[in-house]
Parts: C-alpha cells; structure tokens; sequence
C-alpha cells in the first residue's frame, strides 16, 4: 500500500533556497546531497527497539490470551481436555503433562513457538525500517561514501532516484511491510513520520547555522576591508 505523508518543510525549503545561492553549488548536486542527509538522519532518528521491554512481554498477563487469539486466527480450535478440566483458552503454561489436547487444538509447543515468532519480529521491526533508510541514502551520490546506519538486512528496501540538470528532483523510495488489519500500519506509519520529520528539521537547522557562518566570515571580511 502506498501512502502519503504530510511534513512541516517550510523552514527546510527556505533553508535551501539561501544555502543554494551561498554555496553556488549547481542544485542537483544539493539536491542529491541533502535527500541523503535526510536519509541518515531518518535513520538516526527512528526510535530503537527496546530488547528488554519485548521480552518482558512473556510476562504480562494478557500475553497468553493473546497468543492464544492469534492461533485461533490460524485455523485452531481452542480449548482444553484432559483430567475433567476445560478452558477457554490454552495458555502456554496451563497444559501440563497428564492430560491430553483434543484434534484441532494446539499444544503448548506451537504456542510457544509464535511467542518465539513473535518476539523476534518485533526486536527486527524498527531495523528493518532503519536499514530501508540506510540503503536509500547510499544509493545517492554525495560525500561520506560507504556504508552508515543499518543496512545489513538483505530484504529491507530502499533505493534512490538522483536529480540530474534534466530532472532537478532527487527521490528516495524506502519500502516497508506491515501486517493488514489493526493497527500495525497506523503505528509504523507514525515510526517513519516522526523519524523523518525530525531529520528534517535537524537538516534545516544544520544549513541555517551554515549560513549564518559564511554570512558572518563575509561581514567581517567586509569590515576588514
């Protein structure tokens, strides 16, 4: 699915307009190296997982009933025989041995399992997005060529159109993948916003001070003069 996102660039789109006439850089080149800034900077910014908080979800209460909903999502029937007891949910400690699960239920070991999936898919899920962003910005030209930020991870995708004098537009196409239905897409939606609304700040920000720099070193060589 492709969507669309709103950013505050005003102050990154004056920023641009003055660095391109301080600098007199021809402007795809300062396209093509700030939509890499941007890119890093994204990376930077996107928020890290957080190891300790996901494995500690194992020991929620609500953490079986949830694993248990997603198996049944999966074609299972849940509930639970076995010395005259029945439930309405198998958790992944309430079968123990002794009793038996009736056909179409599933066992302790398959619950465990997609505990397991599950936990790892969060830990690889802000990664996966940083490494995206990563390999975007590489495939732009600039300076500080090489590798930076996540990129090890082969199935993330990001790639990267580069402004040229005919088409002075640089693009970078980062795709990630979302689960359908609930609020998985809304979450890693509002992830990539505000990783990239900060970048963007932060770029503007880092091009003003420049300016402000070189406006200064023109003053007092003006002064000198």
């Amino acid at each position: 699915m492709d969507a669309t996102f709103q950013f505050d660039t005003r102050e990154f789109d004056r920023a641009l307009v003055e660095y391109a006439a301080i600098t007199g850089k021809a402007w795809p080149e300062i396209c093509n190296d700030k939509a890499r800034d941007l890119c890093f900077r994204t990376v930077q910014f996107l928020p890290k997982a957080d190891a300790a908080a996901i494995a500690a979800l194992v020991t929620r209460e609500w953490w079986p009933k949830y694993i248990a909903k997603r198996l049944m999502r999966q074609g299972g029937v849940v509930g639970m025989v076995g010395k005259g007891r029945k439930a309405s949910f198998v958790s992944l400690r309430a079968f123990q041995g002794g009793g038996r699960l009736a056909a179409g239920h599933y066992t302790r070991a398959e619950a465990r399992a997609l505990s397991a999936r599950i936990l790892s898919s969060r830990k690889r899920a802000i990664s996966f997005m940083k490494s995206g962003f990563a390999k975007a910005g590489q495939a732009l030209p600039g300076r500080g060529g090489g590798a930076r930020g996540k990129s090890e991870l082969t199935m993330a995708q990001g790639t990267a159109i580069a402004a040229q004098f005919t088409r002075p537009v640089a693009e970078a196409i980062v795709t990630y993948y979302s689960n359908r239905g609930g609020g998985d897409v809304a979450r890693k939606e509002a992830i990539a916003v505000k990783g990239l609304q900060r970048a963007i700040n932060f770029v503007a920000a880092d091009m003003q001070a420049y300016i402000a720099r070189k406006m200064d070193e023109a003053g007092k060589l003006k002064s000198a003069a």
